[in-house]
């Protein structure tokens, strides 16, 4: 009986974490930057419209964010398998380092997935804009790199939030059967606080061309930017596959380690972020 309410426990901790990390990052963003906040307030509340399709927008949004975060991961996991499948046809024995290779694989595949979703994301919401008269919708006031930011932010979070869960299930786990310690809680901890947040950051970063003017500037720059967001998300988790995986560092030590070593790289994709939004009326 103890064991069956420590499980059912664990998994509503599983969901719960994931729930609040976005929340509070979502809470953070809006806080912080005001153009983002009236976004927000425009597209989930639809402010100015008539309020019954303001309450199906609401009742929608949860459905939307589930229904990308589903495409999104369906299609990376295929991608990934399918990698991992050609990696074990040259190496058979799929040795350490072919091990990282397929975990840094996640890079390209996973932030192409995000960035794809990100793109109806975008065609989506500009085309109920245009549909929907708001009142004090104002395009000329529009900044567009932004809002292709704030939809990649939307589309990394979702796949961010379902990972997470997924994980934390498969952590939760490992620490009912092992025990509490330092290498069964910091995957816990990593994932409630930075799980839903670095993948919203790198697809936000992925999406900083969908705003540009024209095709020509959109196709340079979201090459350019999804470069930049398929390095820091290959570098995190090829990080944690040299320190546990080749030097089998799988102690205190080598996730202290590998955790300063990620946190640094997403203080690195933080900045970018923030020069992209901040400078987004000149590539506008």
């Amino acid at each position: 009986m103890v064991n069956l309410l420590v499980s059912i426990l664990y998994g509503i901790l599983a969901v719960l974490l994931p729930v609040i990390a976005l929340a509070g990052w979502t809470y953070l963003f809006i806080k912080l930057f005001p153009y983002a906040r009236k976004e927000f307030q425009k597209v989930v509340f639809l402010k100015g419209a008539d309020r019954s399709l303001r309450y199906i927008m609401l009742g929608m949004m949860p459905i939307y964010f589930l229904t990308v975060s589903v495409i999104s991961a369906g299609i990376s996991v295929v991608g990934e398998l399918i990698f991992m499948v050609m990696v074990i046809l040259f190496d058979p024995s799929f040795s350490a380092p072919s091990q990282v290779l397929s975990v840094m694989s996640a890079g390209p595949i996973e932030e192409s997935a995000k960035l794809g979703m990100a793109i109806m994301i975008y065609l989506t919401f500009y085309w109920i804009w245009k549909k929907v008269p708001l009142e004090k919708h104002n395009e000329v006031n529009r900044d567009t790199v932004k809002d292709g930011l704030i939809f990649g932010l939307f589309a990394g979070a979702s796949f961010g939030f379902l990972e997470s869960v997924l994980y934390m299930l498969t952590n939760f786990t490992t620490l009912a059967s092992v025990g509490a310690s330092f290498e069964t809680l910091d995957p816990i901890m990593w994932r409630f606080v930075l799980g839903v947040m670095i993948h919203a950051l790198y697809t936000g970063i992925a999406s900083a061309g969908l705003g540009r003017k024209t095709m020509g500037s959109k196709v340079l720059v979201t090459c350019f930017s999804l470069s930049i967001a398929v390095v820091l998300h290959s570098l995190n988790n090829g990080i944690q596959g040299v320190f546990i995986l080749i030097l089998e560092m799988d102690s205190l030590s080598g996730w202290l380690i590998t955790d300063v070593l990620q946190g640094g790289l997403v203080v690195v994709g933080m900045v970018v972020f923030i020069l992209f939004w901040k400078n987004s009326r000149k590539y506008d």
